[in-house]
């Protein structure tokens, strides 16, 4: 078993928050894109999966640290 970098797990946790936050301006601007209805919800869906995937690996990376 090896022993958690706790500067890793955190350093991972951050990227993790910063590309929920990159993902949440992405679908702010989606609607100025010029996509139609149909794309731009299909756009929305991939991303709103993008944000439950991460949210997904910080939970297993935030159990590591413990």
């Amino acid at each position: 078993n090896k022993m958690m970098n706790k500067e890793a797990i955190y350093g991972v946790m951050y990227g993790i928050t910063v590309a929920k936050g990159i993902i949440g301006v992405a679908m702010d601007e989606l609607k100025d894109c010029g996509l139609d209805d149909h794309k731009q919800e299909a756009e929305k869906e991939y991303l709103q999966e993008g944000i439950i995937r991460l949210n997904i690996a910080y939970d297993i990376v935030r159990c590591a640290e413990d």
